[in-house]
């Protein structure tokens, strides 16, 4: 556990001094609204737009000590994957099939029982602006498992200053905007799945 303690503590600084870099050298700045809408008690579980990398860092500096639902290839990259590895991030291998669906809602349910948020991006994957892809099963499976947990949409346009796949940085305004959360108890699968979309591409 202390392990675990201390990657979070390093994912967290190393985050901040990210965060850092991107408002004062590239003068990417970063707005939050929706906060009145976050649970006031953990867990949670966060379903947010991708467009960048940022809000990555930006989850990973606001949450503290948040658990991301990510693709196994992320852990394969030198000293950041043994750190995402440490933090015990849910990483899903694609191609596993059942074995790594079950895996994942082994662990997923295990992080919510001990108290921390789960990260997932529901489309699966980075989009581009104004692109909108299907919601994917996972955050199905992983709420199915615990019913009774919260989930929060969120949207944002950090496309617009940090494009998918390029590494210029664009100086301006970034939105975070958590939407108001739901849990299964309160909706129905199909309700779920265009609540989450709905909301997930409100900036669009």
């Amino acid at each position: 556990m202390g392990s675990v303690k201390a990657a979070a503590k390093a994912g967290y600084w190393w985050a901040c001094g990210v965060m850092f870099v991107l408002r004062w050298l590239c003068g990417i700045k970063v707005v939050v609204t929706g906060v009145k809408n976050l649970p006031h008690t953990r867990p949670f579980i966060v379903a947010s737009k991708h467009q960048s990398a940022l809000e990555t860092v930006f989850f990973m500096q606001y949450f503290k000590d948040p658990i991301f639902v990510l693709k196994r290839e992320l852990t394969r990259i030198p000293i950041y994957g043994w750190y995402l590895k440490a933090m015990k991030m849910i990483s899903i291998d694609r191609f596993g099939g059942a074995a790594a669906l079950k895996k994942m809602l082994k662990e997923s349910s295990a992080m919510l029982k001990s108290g921390r948020i789960i990260v997932i991006f529901p489309e699966g994957r980075r989009v581009k602006v104004g692109e909108v892809a299907d919601i994917q099963s996972g955050i199905l499976a992983i709420h199915n498992s615990s019913p009774s947990t919260l989930v929060v949409p969120a949207f944002l346009n950090s496309g617009l200053r940090w494009p998918k796949g390029g590494w210029i940085k664009k100086p301006g305004f970034v939105t975070i905007h958590f939407a108001v959360p739901f849990s299964r108890q309160t909706r129905s699968k199909d309700e779920l799945i265009e609540y989450i979309s709905e909301n997930i591409n409100s900036m669009i």
